[in-house]
């Protein structure tokens, strides 16, 4: 994986740069990014099902091949939550 604002899911089959989500090795879009303007870090889950995406306040959970969100929270960039979840994106997992 690749840490901070792009990342390469576990099995290299999909890459995130900005939270918008592309094969590899085809270069298909498979979904844009969804409620983050600035992504400030992102990371694939370890099996690659699913990518967090954050910005300086909101962290989206959802899943890399569809538009599905799972999860949305709003974090103050000052929290101990946020410290947390960005230290976890930016080590990719």
């Amino acid at each position: 994986m690749i840490a901070g604002r792009s990342a390469l899911s576990p099995d290299g089959a999909l890459v995130s740069t900005a939270g918008d989500i592309v094969t590899t090795d085809t270069g298909r879009v498979f979904s844009e990014s969804v409620a983050i303007e600035r992504v400030a870090a992102l990371a694939f889950s370890p099996d690659g099902r699913r990518l967090a995406t954050l910005d300086d306040e909101t962290l989206v959970v959802r899943e890399a091949r569809s538009l599905l969100e799972l999860a949305c929270a709003q974090l103050r960039h000052s929290t101990n939550a946020y410290t947390k979840v960005a230290a976890i994106c930016e080590q990719g997992g």
